[in-house]
């Protein structure tokens, strides 16, 4: 089955959010915006993984926008829970914005690309948002993360074995 291209969601966004609308994840998925510079697609998140542990545990469904400009940049921004803190997520002079995904200096075969379908980026959008419940609930971030600011020698080391792994594996495809 192909993914869900940039150049799907600009010129068919309907369709997109309806092919969206099929993963496990997605509860709702609806056209919010759509202009010649930007895509808006607001979904509501379960808090789905195939062994049901996080749905049993309570944790709570959430709503957030997938902002998809015409240049391929791509934000998540919650848009459930106000007033909850957060731990990986974008601020302006106090204002929070979107989701802190990734590094951009963290190694490109790490990162989420167009290339891997937007079907991809959501799953890691809903993986995050458990994990930022996950760690308001327990004070502990569940996997390797990356810190905030700048590194030092261009690029955050990577120090875990799984991600090492990871990233070959991504890299050899």
């Amino acid at each position: 089955m192909a993914t869900i291209g940039l150049t799907d969601v600009l010129a068919n966004p309907v369709a997109a959010a309806e092919t969206l609308q099929a993963m496990d994840c997605v509860d709702s998925a609806s056209v919010v915006a759509h202009s010649e510079d930007r895509t808006t697609i607001r979904l509501v998140l379960l808090p789905h993984d195939p062994t049901g542990v996080f749905i049993a545990q309570g944790y709570s469904v959430e709503t957030v926008q997938i902002v998809v400009r015409s240049d391929g940049r791509i934000r998540a921004v919650p848009k459930s829970g106000r007033g909850r803190r957060w731990k990986h997520r974008n601020s302006l002079n106090g204002v929070l914005l979107d989701l802190c995904l990734w590094d951009l200096h963290d190694p490109e075969e790490i990162r989420w690309s167009w290339d891997d379908g937007l079907e991809e980026y959501i799953r890691i959008v809903g993986r995050h948002l458990i994990y930022e419940e996950l760690w308001r609930r327990t004070d502990r971030w569940p996997v390797e993360d990356s810190p905030h600011g700048t590194p030092p020698d261009g690029a955050w080391p990577i120090r875990t074995r799984e991600m090492r792994r990871a990233s070959r594996q991504r890299r050899h495809g």
